[in-house]
């Protein structure tokens, strides 16, 4: 089935209704679960669909999700059912176009996600100059900056983010001095989690009337601590008037050795994939904040992450690291980021997940806990482990192993246990 622009991966293991009338998707996608599997290879496909790939129609595809399990080697493994039953792919002849066979083909429609958006903007635009960009896909955009004063080639790294009213934050439930700690703390995170050393930021604010005088002045309070904690100069922005809320957007330059930056798309079957801290304790501290518990440890630890800035520059210069990112979304999204990035899959052992005191296992995989999440490989896992361990003071905790598979498969005393786990998405 064609993935064309705005389309999302989800998994699917049923029939639930019929996409019909939709023509020139791109053939681009394998399925491999449940009712959608099927099992023919490259070869036995150019035989009964000789024209290829077609052109995405642009007025249909924005407005679709095609749900499925897994991408295969980006082409659709098609067979000839015995039978036309809805639910399965009907392949009447050979020479059939391709347009037609998909009206066969039964899907599940509703409006485009969060991460759907995403991948929507990064087809549209992949056609633009790059200007020596690495683009959307990783924590922060990739841009070669010449070299160091020993010779190293560096880059530049960027990253943005936002923090909304009602949607981020309580203003009755955070200080303004601690909002601002986070809304650094957050991009922070993402240069952390390349490998690289925060180094300038830019920071836009719409601000009500009534957070326009004090509210405001405790923000940059808190922001300029930590500002002031990583050395990293604030050098630009914009401030506006808001009608509904506050919004705070923040952009982050870091600067990195070319070797050492770390990429969602570095893991290799066979590594052990690390959490670089306890996890759980935001998700809990969020908890709290809802149920009106405001002055708890646990609230004051998701008003107050700490980026692993160091950590991620030591992790950075460690050529047995191989894939990082921050755990910013949950276990389950963010993983699934490195394995859809990697071609890989995962196995999670629920009972080596670290989880912070006063958490549980489904806060652990709740997001906003700012750990470092890492793969390395397995012969020297053991060694950087104690070396980060008499480096930091604290361990890092190997919770499974990259696969050659697909799928991230949740493991409970070596056996799988199905968990409906996604991780936060906006929409």
């Amino acid at each position: 089935v064609g993935i064309p622009s705005g389309i999302e991966h989800h998994a699917v293991d049923r029939a639930v209704g019929l996409l019909d009338g939709v023509d020139q998707l791109a053939l681009d996608v394998g399925l491999e679960k449940g009712e959608f599997h099927i099992g023919e290879g490259r070869a036995k496909l150019r035989e009964i669909l000789p024209e290829g790939p077609r052109p995405v129609n642009s007025r249909v595809a924005p407005s679709l999700q095609v749900e499925v399990r897994a991408v295969d080697n980006q082409y659709l493994h098609i067979r000839k059912p015995r039978s036309s039953a809805p639910g399965g792919v009907h392949v009447p002849d050979k020479d059939t176009h391709i347009s037609r066979i998909f009206r066969y083909l039964c899907v599940k429609t509703h409006p485009m996600t969060e991460f759907g958006f995403i991948e929507h903007i990064r087809t549209s635009f992949a056609t633009l100059p790059d200007n020596g960009f690495e683009g959307i896909g990783d924590d922060c955009a990739v841009l070669p900056a010449g070299t160091d004063a020993e010779g190293r080639e560096e880059v530049l790294l960027f990253t943005a983010d936002l923090l909304t009213e009602g949607v981020h934050f309580l203003r009755r439930a955070t200080p303004a001095r601690e909002l601002g700690r986070k809304a650094l703390a957050v991009n922070l995170s993402d240069i952390a989690a390349m490998g690289g050393r925060p180094v300038a930021t830019l920071l836009s604010i719409a601000l009500p009337r009534d957070a326009a005088g004090t509210w405001a002045e405790e923000f940059m309070a808190g922001y300029r601590e930590l500002s002031e904690r990583y050395a990293t100069a604030l050098v630009g922005g914009d401030t506006t008037r808001s009608e509904s809320g506050i919004t705070i957007n923040v952009t982050a330059i870091g600067r990195a050795p070319a070797a050492h930056v770390k990429r969602r798309s570095a893991a290799r079957p066979g590594d052990v994939v690390f959490a670089a801290g306890e996890l759980g304790a935001s998700g809990a501290g969020l908890r709290d904040i809802l149920a009106g518990r405001l002055d708890t440890p646990l609230a004051a630890a998701h008003r107050n992450p700490e980026p692993q800035v160091a950590e991620g520059l030591w992790l950075g210069a460690r050529e047995e690291v191989h894939a990082m990112m921050d755990l910013s979304d949950g276990l389950a999204s963010d993983l699934g980021h490195i394995l859809e990035r990697s071609a890989a899959g995962a196995e999670i052992d629920l009972e080596r997940i670290p989880i912070a005191a006063g958490s549980d296992l489904r806060t652990a995989g709740g997001g906003e806990d700012y750990k470092l999440l890492f793969t390395a490989a397995a012969d020297a896992a053991e060694e950087l482990a104690a070396a980060f361990r008499a480096r930091f003071g604290r361990p890092v905790y190997p919770i499974g192993r990259i696969t050659a598979g697909r799928e991230l498969v949740w493991m409970r005393d070596g056996r799988p246990e199905p968990l409906d786990w996604h991780g936060f998405t906006h929409y």
